[in-house]
């Protein structure tokens, strides 16, 4: 099961106080709650295993195929700074939209965690999302998922009036 192999394989790392499963599970539950998939349930909990992990796209691949692995690998960034890890990961979610929706999922639990607890990270994610356009390409995703962005963000939410014709 996917769970227990990113378990397995992030081993003692943590996520901020909490074992690193905390936010494994918060992603996996987002995906539940948009009713994305089963393919995006089990790259949920895989999602950060290429960034974190000696593990190999490949070894994704022959464990969970090539679908989940191209997804995990396309919200995966490599680089020597953050700045660089983020743009390699937004110019592959513009080659593989699918990947969109599972990295809408991990930036909103890492939205709603840093927002309660780390607020100058809460700051950075914004910064990130003007600096990167991130509004242009989650647009191309799961909609009520895009909309939970635009609100963890506190982003003034504009609805189209009605209007009476006459």
């Amino acid at each position: 099961n996917a769970r227990e192999y990113a378990i397995r394989h992030h081993g003692e790392q943590m996520f901020g106080e909490q074992p690193y499963y905390y936010h494994l599970d918060m992603v996996h539950a987002i995906v539940v709650k948009f009713e994305l998939g089963e393919e995006y349930e089990i790259a949920a909990y895989l999602h950060d295993l290429l960034e974190d992990t000696p593990i190999t796209k490949e070894e994704l691949s022959k464990e969970f195929g090539n679908e989940i692995a191209d997804m995990v690998f396309c919200v995966s960034g490599f680089g020597a700074n953050r700045q660089e890890k983020q743009k390699d990961i937004h110019i592959k979610l513009q080659t593989n939209v699918k990947s969109v929706n599972l990295k809408m999922c991990d930036r909103l639990a890492n939205l709603r965690t840093s927002k309660l607890n780390k607020p100058k990270l809460f700051q950075r994610y914004c910064k990130e999302h003007e600096l990167f356009e991130l509004d242009a390409l989650f647009s191309q995703g799961n909609k009520n998922l895009f909309l939970a962005i635009q609100i963890a963000l506190d982003k003034e939410i504009v609805k189209p009036k009605k209007t009476m014709s006459l």
